[in-house]
This record gives structure tokens, sequence and C-alpha cells, in this order.
């Protein structure tokens, strides 16, 4: 469903056969089953054999999500504390 224009809101299942390397569009395509209307949690699987191009994407996948978590928690984290400074 990604760049399609889909919205599932009765998927539970997501499975990516094919690992998409832009970031944005990975947390699209899953964003697409939580819109409004989903009632279910969602699971999110990506298919990769050992070994193959297909695995070395989804390595650096997995780094770049952990890289933008770990940035978007420091950026939480810094405007919680701006907000505690200004209500002093």
């Amino acid at each position: 469903a990604a760049g399609v224009g889909l919205t599932l809101t009765a998927a539970s299942r997501i499975i990516f056969f094919e690992p998409i390397l832009d970031v944005a569009a990975f947390r699209q395509a899953i964003g697409r089953a939580h819109r409004i209307g989903q009632k279910r949690s969602v699971a999110v699987a990506v298919l990769a054999a050992a070994g193959t191009h297909e695995h070395i994407a989804l390595d650096l996948l997995t780094k770049r999500l952990t890289a933008e978590d770990e940035c978007d928690q420091r950026v939480l984290k810094q405007r919680r504390l701006a907000k505690t400074f200004k209500l002093l």
C-alpha cells in the first residue's frame, strides 16, 4: 500500500516483502493501518532472507529508525525541559 494512497483501517497485519529504505515511507506505510477506525493492534513483519541485499537493506533501515527514534526522544526531552523552565 506504500505510495498508493490506501487507508487500511481493517488491517491487523502488515508484511513487507521488500524493505523500504526511506524511513518516512516506511512509517507512512505502517501509519496507514493505524488511522481512525482501527480497533485492533497491528503487527508488522519484514521478510528478508539472511545474507541477501534485502537483509542488508533491513539492517540499514533498522539503524535509521533507531537513530531517528533516539533523536526524537532527545528533542522531546529538550522540549519538556524548556517548558519546565518557562513555568518557573
